[in-house]
């Protein structure tokens, strides 16, 4: 993997813990607490999908930008246990808002790499 392919991981990882551009919505409680629990629920899947990656033998646990992606798994578990029991399910909405955005950009910057590196 390139050094470029890693300082992406590594600018992702950072946004998970900084935020980027949160908006605010103004939402009914019930809409509140729909879209808090399926944004969770997307959320722990994506843990869950990574931790399984790990656990398999292949190239992504030789991969250089493992400690890189592990340190990004632990930081959305972190953000799923810090939400979790938020009083402020705005507040924690907003914080998953944000890992979302972050796990989009990871997501679509290793597509983009892995299109351009399969020629």
């Amino acid at each position: 993997m390139t050094s470029h392919a890693m300082q992406v991981l590594l600018l992702a990882h950072v946004a998970v813990h900084w935020g980027t551009a949160l908006k605010t919505e103004v939402l009914q409680a019930t809409d509140l607490e729909d879209a808090f629990v399926t944004l969770h629920v997307k959320l722990h899947s994506t843990v869950a999908g990574l931790r399984g990656q790990f656990n398999k033998e292949g190239e992504l646990r030789k991969a250089p930008v493992l400690p890189l992606l592990v340190k990004f798994q632990q930081g959305l578990e972190q953000i799923l246990s810090d939400t979790v029991y938020m009083k402020d399910k705005r507040v924690a909405l907003m914080n998953l808002r944000s890992a979302d955005a972050s796990v989009e950009r990871l997501i679509s910057t290793y597509k983009t790499w892995e299109a351009s590196h399969r020629s």
